[in-house]
């Protein structure tokens, strides 16, 4: 854990550099620290400190550890767009070419390619560039107010495969059933699990929610009456981090802290066969292939790992290339592709037939990467970030649609409706969910 602690202070440390309006600073844990003492004499919230460190345990402090705190929540002015298909920037001091590529929602190579510029890494305060517009571009926007209700971070949604509600996972124990049409709670929150509600996911009917806490269980709900049915499921050992339902809901997945991932029949509540084994670090991110076949799971250990649904057997050597920790794993609607996002601030896609990467790793955030998601016709895929954003990205070209969406805060989770047209994306600090109208690019007209 230390050592994992000390690669996100070099990061910290090097986006600091990066990317100042986004500066975090780092601080070396005193005899007598506690992690309370620490958010007062920083100003920020204990839970702010927990998340941004991925802390599995807060209680637990060693003294010499190095915990990123947390900056002020910057303000990046959005540019004013002529109607001309390219605008002029003036470089400022600070600025990088993916940093000012991110404000006019267009690519660094474009930007590149547009001034002549070999080395991106050679750009001078005041030289002005010219910026070019894709005039056919359009903006997500929010579709009302945030959704807030929980009292603590937020870091799991879900869709009902009627996209009629949305369910959301909260650090405060707890999981609220929203009204997508109103954006008002159904009802009052679910309650049940010990510690912080970390993932959830619907059954392909809709009967079924599952959810993953930080109590080591899951909890199976009956939606037509709010209640768990049964008992919990208990196997693992360790904060449970990923459910997901096999095609046919049959199957329930989960991937936890203690390395493992377990396939549950949902029927009985009991663990088909033993906990699958490989993984040399937490689990993060777990996903089903679209025909059940096979599944996908990232880790803290820097892999992405296949597996034989019906042998419960590993698929191949481990996928690698990441240099940090996989916290996202996502199947193409097709099957043909998986997306993997990262704490290295990159996102792969991999074609699932030859284990190879498609292309060079897409880049564009400024941060960790903590989830991704296809659209359901699976030519956008959108990564959440904790550069406190949401960037939607063309699967062929693997260039950014439009502008990023901006949270106040850390983004952990991004979930599409099923008819691909509204983004659901929760952030941590806001305690809240964002619902975006993505038609424009998700379904043009």
């Amino acid at each position: 854990m230390k050592k994992l602690l000390v690669i996100l202070a070099v990061i910290g440390l090097i986006l600091s550099v990066a990317a100042p309006a986004y500066a975090d600073t780092t601080y070396v844990v005193q005899p007598g620290d506690t992690l309370y003492g620490i958010a007062r004499k920083f100003n920020v919230t204990v839970e702010a400190i927990i998340a941004i460190n991925h802390l599995t345990n807060p209680n637990v402090l060693q003294v010499g550890q190095s915990l990123m705190i947390p900056g002020p929540t910057p303000a990046i002015p959005g540019p004013t767009l002529p109607a001309s298909a390219t605008s002029t920037y003036v470089v400022q001091p600070g600025d990088t070419l993916e940093r000012i590529a991110k404000k006019y929602g267009v690519s660094a190579s474009a930007i590149a390619k547009a001034n002549g510029i070999t080395d991106p890494n050679l750009i001078r305060v005041g030289q002005q560039i010219v910026i070019p517009i894709a005039s056919t571009t359009s903006v997500a926007r929010p579709l009302g107010a945030p959704l807030a209700g929980h009292t603590s971070f937020v870091s799991g949604a879900a869709f009902s495969p009627d996209g009629k509600t949305l369910a959301s996972a909260g650090w405060d124990k707890t999981i609220i059933l929203w009204d997508v049409a109103t954006h008002q709670p159904l009802g009052a929150p679910l309650t049940g699990h010990t510690d912080s509600v970390l993932r959830v996911t619907f059954s392909p009917d809709g009967q079924t929610l599952a959810s993953g806490s930080s109590d080591d269980t899951i909890i199976l709900w009956d939606m037509a009456t709010r209640r768990p049915l049964g008992t919990h499921l208990v196997g693992h050992t360790g904060s449970v981090w990923g459910v997901a339902f096999s095609p046919d809901g049959k199957t329930l997945v989960s991937g936890s802290n203690d390395k493992t991932l377990i396939l549950w029949d949902v029927a009985t509540h009991q663990p088909l066969g033993a906990p699958l084994t490989g993984h040399t670090d937490s689990v993060r991110g777990i996903a089903f292939s679209p025909d059940g076949k096979m599944l996908a799971s990232g880790s803290q250990d820097n892999t992405v790992r296949l597996w034989d649904v019906a042998t419960h057997q590993q698929i191949g050597v481990p996928l690698t290339g990441h240099t940090d920790w996989v916290t996202g794993v996502a199947f193409s609607p097709d099957g043909k592709t998986l997306a993997s996002g990262s704490d290295d601030m990159t996102i792969r896609l991999w074609d699932v037939a030859t284990r190879r990467l498609r292309g060079e790793p897409v880049k564009g955030h400024e941060n960790f990467v903590q989830d991704i998601a296809f659209s359901p016709d699976g030519k956008v895929l959108a990564s959440a970030s904790t550069d406190y954003t949401v960037i939607l990205w063309d699967v062929a070209t693997h260039q950014p649609i439009g502008a990023p969406l901006e949270h106040a805060r850390w983004v952990w989770c991004v979930e599409f409706s099923p008819d691909g047209r509204i983004l659901a994306s929760c952030s941590v600090a806001d305690r809240a969910i964002v619902l975006w109208d993505v038609s424009d690019v998700t379904a043009p007209k």
